[in-house]
């Protein structure tokens, strides 16, 4: 069986079972029926089920989803069909009734007997007469008259102070209603003989009876209204139920066959539009029939003055015994609720409740900000409102009216609040004007909301709003207090322009309604439950959940009493609150920053908490968040690790929106995870995840933390030591730590610190460059501390030195080759030419002589067997000057190209040298391809052939920085080619191995690009190591763009991708300088990268390299022997840039580059080709870089950042709307958090931003301003400071260093000297001799460095337990030597 045509959802795959087919449409409120295949194939389809057919050519198997309660009917039951057609026979009734009547009878006359002689037995009732003035009293003056009947005129009144006539009303109201119930229209819902005694009798409590259907009360739509059946039972009308989904009914007024099983209905009033349950058929004011929807049956009647509960002629005064006034079933009242504000003053809210259940609970309230003090009062006005003040006459609510003048208020059934006005026409009520709660019957219309409270006891607007928006859409936001900005929703219904009202139905539903009275949304669920066994309510709690609850009506009889008598969450909206923050939500989530979410098993509801090391900023509200106990670092430090900081663990625990970084392999494991936080002075919280060997660094503040057992992984919170650490201390044996031996001896510490700066100095003031040590002045600041003490660098372990001996000039020759068995040295600016163990030097006078190739051919020809295009090269000997940067060791032959050592100067005395090939004939020499970028040379290194005849590059001591990996072969020699690929040959002159198919960052024109393959960006113009950008030809065809984060290599999201999956895809570079990507198998370019011309190749010279901005350009370069385009530039001109917009920095975001371009607190900006183009890096006002070498590194705060110590202002928003510029700064100066406010003029927009920045950028198409808030105190380091500038030259020549050093020595013995003697320490003279000082002890040690007793160091050795070394151990003698 199928239905071919109702498929909205398909599911496919081995996972695909029929009991897993059967659970996703269970699962899905629009599921009607799944029809599994055994393909594996699941088709849900649904209501109305279109096209249905049954085959035996269909293998598919149809899956019907009913209720439980719905099933095949047994065929053999006639005992029951026997005496249920007994029992609803008309006679049995009839003879039932007969005999409730007579026992009624005998019961009346038995109770007649028992009464006083001398009492009026009009009516057997017990009831008094009355005179004629009493009765004129009672119906003030006959002025109302109910109707007319058999006996008379029959008047409506009220007997007042009379106690027995009370007592005689309620014994005939108790007469009249069994009797009513003795002659109910439904048969099977008269009372038997024994109920009906035990009714009178009081035995049993006597419930109002349904009315009858005379319609002069509503027919409800619901179950259990009607049938009404024909004379002969083969006919009934009334409501039909239809099921329109699984959780809501609706009917039809409809005729049907009643006789026959199916029921067949032959005639329906409203077909076209189906009642939801709990509309009503009910006789107008125009005596006509007219069926309603719910929303419509607000009020069950016209008003009269006699359904006013108080007119308040007088005030009401908001005080204990004031009140309540109850509607008419008492399910509900009004009145002053007190509310406890502190331990000697009651506070009361104007409010309507539930009364009929123990908790009282609030389902409305007219002043929940300003509860009223006692003593307030609710008067009617001269310009007859009504208005709640308090007792100093200060004005706490006034309901809104419509120009009409109020009258009284009147409490209905369905818990609404109604004032009538003079004319006793609803003015206003309070289900047009909810608060938290609405109610079965209530309906939400656009533009009206719910504001959840503050908490179960404070009824002030709290932080949560329900919002049934002018759009249609139904939707929860978050908002900040007191500033009252909305948030970004956590919840929405998706009925933008669908929907017109939300409806609350009487049987517990809710759903979202559109104009034709369609449902669009179900809003709960779940089955509420029975309206005659519970109450029902929905309300957004403080919590923000939007919860439907349900309460027993009375006690439970049917469970054993194992219902609770308690409001009992049915459903609620979002599922998990903890969740629903985590990427909607602003702030720091649900619980505010730095905290911890966690939901409740089983429910909805969550509670908050702070971590270890955290409190929260507020002991009342735990939602506002937590401040950490501890000084945040703002990197004044450096990126190294902290030492002070430890690691608390927390398991399912996670802060999924504040990573500043990820790093993800097999290399990541908890302990590397630890680390990678120590070494970040921005990281608070390492998230581990050891399922995938994942490593999230977060940022403070915290946002969105969670806790939940779903959660695999753990939080390693970064805490100072003593804050909770779980980390265990490490040996002393591993440490080797003095201050591991002191720890918890402060006057030690502050020893050991002055002794590290001495040692400092000392070091400083031997500087092997002459150039690098301090002067005197600068030696007296840095032991007294005025200025700050770096570590100075290492000294050099060798010294390089330059040969003066010179060999014999010798030539080599090769054949097809510009290098064979040769070593080259980089000495001190020299190049040494080697064979084999042999060296020799090279003279100026001649460079590599190359002569024509034996057989004419193209040098940029692929590598064949044959041997046709070999080249002879023959060198001299020659010698390159020290001053001279571009040292080639050969060129192509058009001379082109070249490859050799690349000089870079890193200070006067040093320089580094990069293996590389570059354009010979440009201006720059632009270098496009090396061997060693991430390792430059230093001087002294040599290129050569080790002993398998491998080409290899070695450091001076010996260290390989890069070989040529062949294929097994032994290599031969080395050539570069016309097309600047620098290629190795084999002994039969084949190529094992060229640069062409391991680029760096650059492809020239030729090139091709494998699958596989990547260019790696350099980390600067001037910086040839890996930086931080990545153009990869995938495995799977794609060319795609990716950031890396350093130094872990962990690829963050693409940043452009040509979507070329599933081809063989190569990329190719023309000699034409277009570019492409390409299938393999069939030569067909299926991506165009080149979109501009590039120009004309005999003109320019092209190349493609990814720029350490992250931007894969395409150059030109104009040629030099080119004289007719006398105005194109002699630089590199870009063509085109890929991903093809102006400004890169805008290009990456959180997901393609945790903290943006220029890393976290940094401004992006990109310059217009007028000033030269690029993108750089900078920091904003207040700001200085973290490393001053890497722009791109981020930069720190040069001011404390706070930690909210000083409170917390509940102006936590992050989108501010309606703002103007001052605002949005009070807005930043009002919330700790904020430390940057963006503000937008034309939308009136104010972003609040927290540290640390992400993203930054600069562009003069950004409108917005940025404030940053700095301490007032605040001064920024001036920039021009030409005296300090002249200073610091003067001060650093060499003659006057060292005689500035040759006084700081004197001064600082001096100065020691002076410092002992006036020292109250007895420096132990056993010390001395163990220093082999020539000094007394009175110099030995100038350092305040305190003696210790026996005592003190049997303490701090733990009993002398570990030998560090001895006296002549030698490892130890070398270790002090270093």
């Amino acid at each position: 069986m199928d239905w071919p045509s109702s498929d909205y959802d398909f599911l496919q795959g081995p996972g695909v079972s029929e009991e897993s087919c059967i659970q996703h449409c269970l699962d899905d409120c629009l599921c009607v029926a799944a029809v599994y295949d055994q393909g594996k194939t699941c088709m849900k389809k649904q209501y109305p089920l279109s096209n249905g057919r049954k085959s035996p050519n269909i293998t598919s198997i149809a899956l019907i989803k009913v209720p439980k309660n719905i099933g095949i009917e047994k065929k053999g039951q006639s005992l029951i069909v026997v005496l249920a057609v007994l029992l609803g026979s008309s006679a049995f009734l009839n003879i039932l009734c007969f005999l409730a009547s007579s026992v009624a009878i005998i019961y009346l006359y038995h109770k007649r007997l028992n009464l006083p002689r001398d009492t009026d037995n009009t009516f057997a009732t017990n009831v008094r007469s009355y005179t004629y003035k009493e009765l004129e009293e009672a119906t003030r003056g006959f002025k109302q008259i109910l109707g007319k009947g058999a006996f008379g005129t029959v008047y409506k009144g009220l007997i007042e102070n009379d106690e027995e006539a009370k007592n005689d009303m309620k014994r005939l109201e108790r007469l009249v209603i069994v009797a009513i119930w003795c002659i109910h229209e439904d048969p099977s819902q008269r009372p038997s003989m024994i109920k009906v005694t035990q009714m009178l009798e009081g035995v049993i409590e006597v419930s109002v009876p349904p009315r009858p259907s005379l319609l002069d009360s509503p027919l409800i739509a619901q179950q259990g209204t009607g049938p009404w059946k024909s004379r002969s039972g083969e006919f009934a009308f009334g409501f039909y139920p239809i099921q329109s989904d699984k959780t809501l009914n609706q009917f039809l007024f409809a005729v049907w066959f009643d006789k026959i099983k199916d029921k067949t209905i032959v005639w329906s009033a409203n077909g076209n539009n189906p009642a939801p349950q709990g509309s009503a058929l009910k006789l107008s004011s125009n005596k006509e029939f007219v069926l309603n929807d719910p929303i419509v049956r607000r009020f069950p009647k016209e008003f009269d003055v006699n359904d006013c509960n108080i007119r308040l002629d007088s005030p009401l005064i908001a005080q204990q015994g004031t009140g309540p006034w109850k509607s008419r079933s008492g399910e509900f009242a009004f009145g002053f609720y007190p509310i406890q504000s502190d331990k000697t003053l009651s506070q009361f809210l104007f409010a309507v409740w539930f009364d009929k259940i123990k908790d009282k609970t609030i389902v409305w309230s007219a002043n929940g900000n300003n509860p009223a003090p006692q003593g307030s009062a609710l008067k009617l006005s001269s310009n007859k409102e009504f208005v709640l003040n308090d007792p100093l006459g200060k004005e706490l609510w006034k309901p809104q009216r419509n120009g009409s003048k109020s009258s009284c208020f009147v409490m209905l059934d369905n818990g609404n609040l109604v004032i009538l006005d003079e004319q006793y026409n609803p003015m206003w009520e309070s289900f047009k004007e909810p608060t938290d709660t609405i109610l079965p019957g209530q309906t939400l219309y656009k533009n009206t909301t719910l504001r959840s409270r503050q908490s179960d006891t404070n009824y002030s607007k709290g932080r949560f709003k329900l919002a049934f928006q002018f759009d249609g859409n139904l939707v929860l936001y978050s908002l900040s207090v007191p500033s009252e900005i909305l948030g970004k929703a956590y919840f929405s219904s998706w009925t933008v322009n669908l929907a017109t009202q939300l409806n609350f139905t009487e049987a517990g539903y809710m759903y979202v309604q559109n104009a034709i009275l369609t449902n669009w949304f179900n809003v709960f669920k779940k089955d509420p439950g029975s309206n005659e066994t519970f109450y029902h309510m929905a309300r957004i709690d403080h919590d923000g959940v939007f919860r439907l609850y349900k309460h027993l009506r009375k006690e439970d009889t049917t469970s054993g009493g194992r219902s609770p008598a308690s409001w009992t969450e049915v459903n609620g909206i979002p599922d998990n609150i903890c969740d629903a923050f985590v990427n909607y939500a602003n702030g720091g989530g649900f619980c505010g920053p730095n905290s911890i979410c966690t939901r409740e098993s089983g429910y909805s509801h969550a509670s908050c908490s702070c971590p270890v090391g955290f409190s929260a900023l507020d002991q009342s509200d735990y939602w506002t968040g937590c401040k950490p106990n501890f000084t945040v670092s703002n990197c004044h430090n450096g990126r190294e690790a902290n030492k002070e900081f430890d690691f608390v663990k927390l398991t399912n625990t996670d802060w999924p929106v504040s990573d500043n970084n990820f790093l993800k392999g097999s290399a990541v494991d908890e302990a590397k995870c630890r680390q990678l936080c120590l070494d970040d002075c921005l990281c608070v919280v390492a998230v581990y995840d050891d399922k995938d060997k994942s490593c999230w660094k977060t940022k403070y503040p915290l946002s969105n933390g969670r806790k939940n057992t779903n959660i695999t992984r753990i939080a390693l919170i970064k805490v100072p030591k003593g804050h909770g650490s779980d980390m265990k201390g490490k040996s002393d044996k591993k440490d080797k730590r003095l201050d591991k031996l002191i720890e918890n001896d402060e006057e030690a510490r502050n020893d050991m610190k002055r002794l590290e700066r001495l040692v400092i100095v000392a070091l400083w003031c031997i500087q092997g460059d002459p150039s690098l040590r301090p002067s005197m002045k600068k030696v007296t600041q840095m032991l007294e501390g005025v200025i700050e003490v770096s570590v100075p660098p290492s000294p050099p372990l060798y010294t390089s030195s330059s040969s003066s001996k010179k060999h014999p000039s010798k030539s080599v020759s090769t054949r097809n080759c510009h290098q064979s068995k040769q070593a080259t040295r980089v000495n001190s600016g020299f190049h040494i030419w080697g064979l084999g163990t042999e060296s020799f030097f090279a003279t100026p006078t001649s460079s590599p002589q190359i002569s024509k190739p034996v057989s004419e051919g193209n040098n940029a020809q692929p590598f064949g067997k044959a041997k046709d295009h070999r080249y002879q090269a023959s060198f001299s000997t020659w010698w390159m000057g020290r001053d001279q940067d571009i040292n080639p060791l050969f060129t192509s032959r058009l001379g082109e190209f070249s490859f050799g050592f690349r000089r870079f100067q890193i200070n006067e005395k040093e320089s580094q040298f990069l293996l590389a090939v570059w354009f010979t004939k440009t201006k720059d020499q632009t270098i496009v391809w090396s061997a060693n970028g991430n390792e430059p040379a230093p001087q002294g290194s040599t290129l050569t052939q080790n002993s398998s005849s491998a080409f290899v590059l070695n450091d001076p001591n010996g260290k390989e920085l890069w070989k040529a990996p062949g294929n097994g072969s032994e290599s031969s020699c080395a050539a570069i080619l016309d097309n600047g690929n620098l290629v190795i040959l084999d002994e039969q002159y084949n190529s094992i191995w060229e640069s062409f198919e391991e680029p760096t960052d650059t492809i020239l024109p030729g090139q091709i690009l494998y699958m596989n393959t990547t260019l790696r960006s350099h980390q600067s113009t001037t910086n040839y190591s890996y930086g931080r950008f990545q153009l990869s030809l995938q495995l799977d065809g794609n060319l795609v763009l990716y950031s890396i984060n350093m130094p872990s290599e962990v690829l963050n999201h693409a940043y452009f991708a040509t979507m070329t999956m599933f081809w063989e895809s190569q990329l190719i570079f023309t000699e034409a300088g277009y570019m492409y990507v390409q299938d393999a198998n069939n030569s067909t370019n299926i991506f165009n990268l080149t979109q501009e011309d590039p120009g004309s190749k005999g003109s320019f010279y092209h190349m493609a390299r990814i720029d350490y901005d992250g931007v894969f350009r395409i150059y030109k370069h104009l040629r030099q022997q080119d004289t007719s385009c006398g105005r194109c530039p002699s630089t590199w001109d870009p063509v085109q840039g890929i991903p093809g917009i102006t400004d890169i920095c805008g290009a990456f975001d959180a997901n393609t580059f945790v903290g943006g371009f220029c890393g976290l607190n940094g401004v992006c900006r990109t310059s217009d080709a007028s000033s030269g183009g690029g993108t750089f890096c900078s920091c904003p006002y207040g700001f200085s870089q973290l490393n001053p070498y890497e722009d791109w590194a981020g930069c720190k705060p040069d001011f404390p950042l706070p930690n909210c110590d000083n409170g917390w202002e509940e102006n936590k928003g992050h989108l501010v709307q309606g703002a103007n510029e001052t605002q949005c700064k009070q807005q930043c100066l009002d919330d700790c958090m904020c430390v940057v406010a963006i503000y937008e003029k034309t939308r009136g927009y104010c972003w609040k931003k927290k540290y640390p920045l992400s993203n930054g950028r600069y562009s003069t198409n950004i409108t917005r301003i940025a404030f940053i808030k700095v301490p007032n105190s605040f001064v920024p380091v001036k920039k021009s400071q030409s005296l300090v500038v002249g200073l610091a030259l003067l001060l650093g020549s060499s003659a006057f260093l060292n005689i500035l050093f040759f006084i700081a020595s004197i001064v600082a013995i001096i100065y020691m000297h002076h410092k002992k003697m006036n020292s109250p320490w007895n420096i132990d003279s056993t010390l001395a001799t163990n220093m082999n000082s020539p000094w007394n002890i009175d110099s030995a040690l100038a350092t305040n460095v305190r003696s210790y007793t026996y005592k003190e160091l049997e303490q701090a050795t733990r009993g002398f337990k570990q030998i560090v070394g001895k006296e002549n151990d030698e490892e130890a003698s070398n270790d002090m030597k270093r």
